[in-house]
C-alpha cells in the first residue's frame, strides 16, 4: 500500500480564522528611551576621540536593532569616535565571515543602512581562561578595538533554564567568541550552559573592554517593551531581571491540549530554534501539550538553515529541498543541539503532512481533532483553529472571528495549501 493510499481516507477539519488580544505593554519610543538612559547614566564617557569602537550585532529578528545601531553609530562620531558592526552571533550563518555578513544583511544591518563599516570575520583571540578551565575567545577585530558595545534582545532561551539564557551575558561569550567560543561554551552540554556562561562573561568583563550594553525585551507582537542600558558592572543584574520580564511577555498558544500544531514556516530570524519551543510546548513542562507538530516551509530569511526541524513530527518535501546541511549543521555541531536538525517524516507535498499529523494524532476519532494552525511561532495573534476548540477560544481576552467562516483547507494541484494566508 501506497503512502497516499494510507492517508487518503484521513479527514482534514474545517477550519475559521480567529484573533485574540494578549495583554500587553510597548515602549512609545524605543530609540528615545534609550538615548534617555544612555545620556542621563553618562555611558558614553569612556569613548575619546579617535578611538575605534565595535559595536556587535546577533543574529536574531530584533525590531528596533537596526534603528539602535545607527544611533550608537552617531553618538559614537558624535563623540569623535569610528564606530563599526560586527557579528555577534557564535557559529551562525555557516560559521564563515561571509554568511553572518549577509546574515546581517537581511536583518537590516548593512554599512548602508547603520552608517558604518561592517567588518566580518572567524578569527577570534584567546583573551582568558575561566577557574574552571575554560578557554575564553573573542572576535579579533573586537578585539583589536578600543573599545565594545554590546546591544541583544532578552529572552528565554529555547534548550536550557537558567539565571542567563539569551541575552547581552550570553553574547558576550558566544556571539562575539564566535565558533570557538560558541564551541567552548556547549562542550558540556546544557546543563550547565547558564553557570558556564556567567563564569566566561565575568573574564571578558575584566578585560575592560566591553564599554556598555543595551538590553532590549519584545512582547508577542515584536514591539520592544523594555530597554536598559547598563554599565558592565551591572550586566548580570540587569540581564537577570530582564529575563525574568522577557518570560512575563512570552507568548503562548492559548489551549491546553493540542493534537495537531500547523506551523506554515520556522526559520533562524524567527527563533534559534526555528520555531520557539517555549510557545508550542516542545521544551520541559512548558505547556501547552502538543501531541504532532507539521512544518510546511522555511522562511524566506533563514537562508536554507533549517535549525529546529528536528523538533517537528512531519515536513514536506519543500523543506527537505531548501535545507542547507552548510547553513544547518555548524550551529548543531558547535552547540551539540543534534536532535534540532535531525529530519523528521518527509512528506510529498503539504496536505500529506498534515493528513500524516491528524493520523498519528493518537485520538479514538479523527474527525475530533484538536488542530491549530498559525504562521510562525511570532506571530500568535491571528490563527485557524476547529470546532473542537472553539468553546474554549471563545473565552479568550478580545476573542473575534475574522475569517469567513468555516471553511476547508484548499490545496492547489500540488496539494500546498491555498489559503495559508
Amino acid at each position: 500500500m501506497s503512502i497516499a493510499d494510507l492517508l487518503k481516507e484521513v479527514p482534514i477539519p474545517d477550519m475559521i480564522e480567529m484573533t485574540y488580544k494578549i495583554p500587553t505593554f510597548r515602549l512609545e519610543d524605543p530609540i528615545g528611551e534609550m538615548t534617555k538612559q544612555i545620556y542621563q547614566k553618562d555611558l558614553l564617557k569612556n569613548v575619546k576621540p579617535g578611538m575605534r569602537i565595535a559595536i556587535a550585532a546577533g543574529s536574531r529578528g530584533i525590531t528596533d536593532l537596526p534603528a539602535a545601531i545607527r544611533l550608537i553609530v552617531q553618538m559614537i562620531r558624535g563623540a569623535g569616535g569610528y564606530p563599526f558592526v560586527f557579528p555577534a552571533m557564535g557559529s551562525h550563518g555557516g560559521a564563515t565571515a561571509e554568511g553572518q555578513k549577509s546574515l546581517l544583511n537581511k536583518l537590516g544591518i548593512s554599512e548602508f543602512s547603520v552608517g558604518c563599516p561592517v567588518y566580518s570575520s572567524m578569527e577570534t583571540v584567546k583573551i582568558g581562561t575561566t577557574a574552571d578551565g575554560f578557554p575564553v575567545f573573542m572576535d579579533k577585530f573586537a578585539w583589536e578595538s578600543d573599545g565594545i558595545i554590546v546591544i541583544n534582545r532578552v529572552k528565554p532561551h529555547t534548550s536550557f533554564r537558567g539565571e542567563h539564557e539569551s541575552g547581552i551575558v550570553k553574547m558576550l561569550v558566544i556571539g562575539m567568541g564566535k565558533q570557538k567560543g560558541a564551541e567552548t561554551c556547549h562542550q558540556f552540554g546544557f546543563p550547565s550552559m547558564s553557570k558556564n556562561i556567567k563564569e566566561m562573561a565575568k573574564l571578558v568583563i575584566s578585560t575592560r573592554k566591553i564599554l556598555f550594553g543595551i538590553g532590549l525585551v519584545e512582547n508577542y507582537k515584536h514591539e520592544t517593551c523594555v530597554i536598559q542600558a547598563v554599565e558592565p558592572s551591572d550586566f548580570f543584574t540587569a540581564d537577570a531581571q530582564m529575563l525574568h520580564e522577557a518570560w512575563k511577555h512570552l507568548p503562548k498558544l492559548p489551549f491546553k491540549e493540542i493534537d495537531v500544531l500547523v506551523i506554515n514556516e520556522i526559520g533562524k530570524e524567527i527563533s534559534g530554534t526555528g520555531f520557539d519551543t517555549n510557545v508550542v510546548g516542545r521544551h520541559g513542562n512548558v505547556s501547552p501539550s502538543v501531541t504532532r507538530i507539521a512544518v510546511l516551509n522555511l522562511s524566506s530569511k533563514t537562508g536554507g538553515n533549517g535549525n529546529g526541524i528536528g523538533r517537528a513530527d512531519f515536513t514536506t518535501k519543500k523543506v527537505f529541498e531548501k535545507f542547507s546541511f552548510e547553513e544547518t549543521y555548524p550551529n548543531a555541531l558547535t552547540s551539540t543541539a543534534i536532535e534540532s536538525v535531525k529530519i523528521p517524516m518527509v512528506l510529498e507535498n503539504e496536505e500529506d503532512a498534515i493528513r500524516a499529523a491528524i493520523k498519528t494524532s493518537l485520538i479514538a476519532d479523527l474527525t475530533k481533532v484538536k488542530l491549530v494552525q498559525i504562521k510562525n511561532t511570532m506571530d500568535l495573534e491571528c490563527m485557524k483553529i476547529t470546532k473542537t476548540l472553539f468553546e474554549e477560544a471563545s473565552n479568550l481576552p478580545g476573542f473575534k472571528i475574522i475569517g469567513e467562516g468555516w471553511i476547508p483547507m484548499k490545496f492547489d494541484i500540488d496539494r500546498n495549501l491555498e489559503n495559508l494566508w
